[in-house]
């Protein structure tokens, strides 16, 4: 019997990695080992072999108002800003929209996802836009 891989990207916004490896043993309803910080294994009765789980995060605060989005730490990726700005609903549609072309940066066509944005780039997604701000704290 062949086996096949498939990737899934869950994004959580809020929770730390802990908080989020707890949330994926309640829904697969798994046991948990941990492999390492980044990776680890979820043993469920649903699927013959574990589930293996790669963490990737990125730490950042933020706020916004309409047409800024302050940041606290930079950079930050593009699909991030589209989502934290409220543009689209989740990081996979942030993703697809940029994909497709439908997103520019400073005016440009951006089709990487995980484009790095820094303060004073300029953000355009339908008809949004978006200057992202550097807020240093004191």
């Amino acid at each position: 019997m062949s086996s096949r891989r498939v990737g899934l990207e869950v994004d959580f916004i809020g929770p730390d990695i802990a908080e989020a490896v707890e949330v994926l043993k309640t829904v697969l309803e798994a046991e948990h080992e941990a492999i390492s910080d980044h990776e680890h294994l979820l043993h469920s009765p649903l699927n013959d072999q574990p589930f293996r789980l790669e963490v990737d995060f990125e730490w950042f605060s933020w706020t916004c108002d309409m047409n800024t989005l302050e940041i606290h730490t930079q950079p930050i990726e593009l699909c991030n800003v589209l989502k934290l700005h409220g543009m689209v609903s989740s990081g996979g549609m942030a993703k697809a929209e940029i994909a497709a072309g439908q997103v520019r940066v400073n005016g440009e066509i951006e089709t990487r996802k995980r484009k790095k944005i820094v303060s004073g780039d300029v953000v355009e997604y339908g008809t949004e836009t978006v200057r992202v701000v550097l807020q240093v704290q004191k």
